[in-house]
């Protein structure tokens, strides 16, 4: 999850956003970040030497959730522009 969040982040930077699909980006990139941030923690949780408490699992999957509906939203924003940046 890491590793697709980093490569996607690069390919944001690499490539930026129309302004007609800035809000979408942005929001999208905001997810991608919150993925990153989720992965993050996951990857402490499984190599702590203790077992994790409910409470850093329950914010590493908020993370996730999070995550994910930021990309829906970004997904939407793009979906409502696109007749827009077509004119």
């Amino acid at each position: 999850m890491a590793d697709w969040a980093t490569g996607e982040i690069a390919w944001l930077d690499e490539h930026p956003a129309e302004p007609c699909y800035r809000d979408a980006a942005d929001a999208y990139r905001g997810g991608v970040e919150a993925i990153l941030t989720s992965a993050t923690a996951f990857g402490r949780l499984a190599t702590a030497s203790a077992p994790p408490t409910a409470a850093e699992g329950e914010a590493a999957g908020k993370d996730l959730s999070d995550g994910q509906a930021a990309m829906q939203l970004g997904a939407l924003k793009a979906n409502a522009s696109r007749a827009a940046c077509r004119s």
